[in-house]
């Protein structure tokens, strides 16, 4: 009765982490969603462990790729031991909920692939008062404007277009101007220049809740990115 009753419970807490969870309005909850994949290597044929650490694994790069909409490589970098005791140490503090989309056993590795709702205003509050935000906002002054080549496929209308182009121009931090290159049916090329070039700008619309659209991120080099509009 005790492994039933335990076996339930497990299921329970189980569904309750795959249960959406909804940032209501006036509670200052901002709630992103990512993707990521985790893997862990099967030792003995324990499949089960292995799945158990390729989740934690998933968790924590998702955790990873918020931090990096707030903070560019460098800092990460420079900063690292303290990002990794004070915000990936305790990565599942941050998922609100996730569930897994894809799930395999890939030779001796278990691979997980999740989408997983995750407080980035939490990510963003400890950020700052670990003192890495101010130092990023430093980092971005001191640093030589970028001019980014982008690439954007998808566009449905002019009027798509023109609120893409507002839209980076006015919401996306580090964007200094953009320029017109070519336009064409359902494509744009557009010169923006960058606060700290092509991967941060990556980083940051990857995580960028527009209101009538999204860009999904397609390749990223060090000076061109190409993304594809989606309504």
């Amino acid at each position: 009765m005790k492994k039933v009753f335990f076996a339930l419970l497990a299921s329970v807490f189980l569904i309750t982490l795959s249960c959406p969870v909804q940032a209501f309005p006036g509670q200052g909850i901002r709630i992103e969603e990512v993707e990521a994949e985790g893997a862990d290597v099967i030792v003995n044929e324990d499949t089960a462990l292995a799945r158990n650490n390729a989740i934690k694994d998933s968790l924590r790069k998702a955790v990873e790729i918020a931090v990096g909409a707030f903070l560019s490589s460098d800092v990460i970098a420079r900063s690292f031991e303290i990002i990794n005791n004070e915000i990936y140490a305790k990565a599942q503090h941050y998922i609100q909920n996730y569930r897994i989309i894809e799930e395999k056993a890939d030779d001796n590795l278990y691979k997980v692939r999740i989408k997983a709702a995750i407080s980035a205003g939490s990510i963003k509050n400890d950020l700052k008062t670990l003192g890495l935000l101010i130092m990023e906002e430093w980092q971005e002054e001191m640093a030589a404007v970028v001019t980014v080549s982008m690439t954007v496929t998808g566009i449905g209308s002019y009027s798509d277009y023109v609120r893409l182009r507002g839209a980076l121009k006015n919401e996306v931090k580090g964007v200094r101007n953009l320029y017109q290159r070519r336009m064409e049916s359902g494509m744009a090329k557009l010169a923006i220049e960058m606060d700290g070039g092509a991967e941060i700008l990556a980083d940051r619309l990857a995580l960028k809740d527009f209101k009538s659209f999204s860009l999904d991120i397609i390749d990223v080099t060090e000076n061109s990115i190409d993304v594809n509009m989606v309504k």
